[in-house]
């Protein structure tokens, strides 16, 4: 008790200095509270001042604000961009048509009809008839012919046994050899085993002129060369089959895919069907998974005929001189039906031989009987898959937005776009 009226004692003494003390230290805790909630809201009203003024720097760094004047400047813009598409458009559609052409067999009648009706338009069973009793016999034999090639089903003359028979002509030398399994899936594409409908005929017309574009591109690889640069054609493969096949060779990090998991990949890159009631069967459109978008992925029936162009998958297995890949390359690009190289694969079956491969310490190419000709010596199997292009009529509400103009969205083609016999 004495002790705390001691330091009562100092207390009442010396309180004025205490006081000092304690205000002080109150002060300056009370100055650096409010230094820091002041600080706060600087930073953070300054934040928003400079982003009003970035904001209105931007605008005063725009010429010409959007507004009226510019939407329709815009669209003016857009206008004249659609009307230089549309006519490259139809400079493109006018010159592939020209090597679309109808079998000539099947007469006038079918090619005034096909010339003076729009693509989608209904055939009469009379000329579907006709077609599938004529294109086979017209137009297979054709397709042989144009890389030179022996067809499957070609007969051997009988051989005379008479003294005083004429000499036999020399047999032709094909310079190309088609496997005949491939030729026997070309000519069923072709085969109908009933009356096809206008859209079977329209499809197999389409497959006549791609297999065209396809075999001329090996025939003009061929041209000016007694031995063949495409010696022998494996397989040409198009539509839903060489869509499934291309999706294989998209997979990441594909290399090779093995036999068993072939069928898998396959059954995912179709499209899944609609589940079907109980007893009854679904016919399939015959254009589902035929063409592809551009990442080659297989599209739904009747998408393809709502763009510019329609995209068909191909596959090529083929026989060639090596040192003539680059110019099979050009030759795609360059066809009048275009194809897009999209894969590439020499020797895919680790078979072909190389220029050294003949003979041990050889520097080039051998010749003779023992070594075969140079060609031979060079040729490798390859596989090409690409995407072959048609151009679909020309149609300016496809290139965006349909025009305004109601009679604008059909526009008539001027007089030399008009469509000829054996446009599509």
């Amino acid at each position: 008790m004495d002790k705390v009226k001691v330091f009562l004692k100092v207390l009442r003494k010396h309180h004025f200095w205490l006081l000092c003390i304690v205000t002080m230290i109150a002060g300056v805790t009370g100055w650096f509270m409010a230094r820091k909630s002041l600080s706060a809201d600087f930073e953070k009203n300054k934040g928003s001042i400079l982003g009003k003024f970035t904001a209105l720097q931007g605008i005063l760094a725009t010429e010409n604000h959007p507004n009226g004047t510019w939407t329709t400047g815009i669209g003016e813009l857009t206008k004249k961009e659609k009307e230089i598409v549309r006519g490259a458009w139809d400079t493109v559609y006018n010159e592939q048509k020209k090597h679309l052409e109808w079998p000539p067999e099947l007469g006038g009648d079918f090619l005034e009809f096909i010339k003076s009706h729009p693509p989608d338009a209904e055939i009469h069973p009379d000329l579907r008839g006709r077609y599938q009793d004529t294109i086979v016999s017209s137009e297979f034999p054709r397709l042989v012919a144009i890389v030179d090639a022996q067809a499957y089903n070609a007969t051997k003359a009988p051989s005379s046994t008479k003294k005083d028979a004429p000499a036999a002509a020399p047999a032709h030398e094909y310079k190309v050899t088609w496997d005949s399994t491939s030729q026997q899936d070309v000519e069923k594409l072709l085969s109908f085993s009933t009356v096809p409908s206008s859209a079977e005929v329209r499809q197999a017309q389409e497959d006549i002129w791609i297999y065209k574009a396809l075999l001329n591109i090996i025939k003009n690889m061929n041209e000016g060369t007694y031995f063949a640069r495409v010696r022998q054609i494996t397989e040409i493969s198009i539509g839903p089959k060489a869509a499934a096949e291309f999706q294989r060779g998209m997979g990441s990090k594909h290399i090779e895919w093995l036999k068993s998991a072939a069928p898998a990949a396959a059954a995912e890159t179709a499209a899944p069907a609609a589940p079907a009631a109980e007893g009854e069967a679904v016919a399939k459109p015959i254009d589902e998974n035929r063409y592809v978008d551009p990442d080659g992925k297989p599209l739904p029936s009747g998408a393809a005929a709502l763009l510019q162009f329609k995209r068909m998958p191909i596959v090529m297995r083929l026989t060639i001189d090596q040192r003539e890949i680059n110019r099979l390359l050009v030759e795609c690009a360059n066809a009048p039906l275009p194809v897009e190289v999209r894969q590439l694969r020499i020797n895919p079956d680790g078979a072909g031989t190389s220029s050294n491969s003949t003979k041990k310490g050889s520097s080039g190419p051998q010749t003779g009987a023992a070594a075969g000709t140079e060609t031979e010596t060079y040729e490798v199997s390859i596989e090409l898959a690409g995407i072959i292009y048609i151009y679909n009529p020309p149609d300016v509400a496809k290139l965006g937005a349909a025009p305004a103009d109601p009679a604008a969205a059909a526009p008539a083609l001027p007089a030399a776009a008009a469509p000829a016999a054996g446009a599509p």
